[in-house]
């Protein structure tokens, strides 16, 4: 069962705000790591579907493992919680029996992607 994530905020914005005062060649860390999560998601979601597919625990663990590495690092705390609970799951095998599992994590990233566009868009 994945956490119900409802109340938690999509991301912290202790670290966001950091990341934007950290630059890199002139420009907030933040608008790099998220540009490379931009170009990375969408990669991770279609073989996240394969594995899926494919009734594959261990790729599975390995691409959602990814992704919550890049949520840790860009704060996206909703994302963070539903990816991590995914892992132990797919080491039981119990993840190929949540059908949602791939939309759950693709409705995280997208808000957390909504929400983030929305802070850099004020910038």
């Amino acid at each position: 069962m994945l956490p119900d994530v409802s109340q938690e905020v999509v991301f912290d914005k202790a670290t966001i705000d950091e990341l934007l005062l950290r630059e890199k060649n002139g420009r907030p860390l933040l608008m790099r790591l998220f540009e490379i999560y931009l170009e990375e998601t969408p990669r991770l979601l279609e073989e996240l579907e394969s594995a899926v597919a494919a009734k594959n625990p261990d790729d599975i663990y390995d691409i959602v493992h990814q992704m919550k590495g890049s949520a840790a690092a860009l704060g996206a705390r909703k994302l963070f919680r539903v990816t991590e609970a995914v892992l132990p799951l797919c080491k039981s095998g119990e993840v190929l029996e949540i059908e949602n599992v791939i939309e759950r994590i693709e409705d995280e990233s997208d808000l957390f992607i909504a929400k983030v566009s929305e802070v850099l868009n004020k910038l």
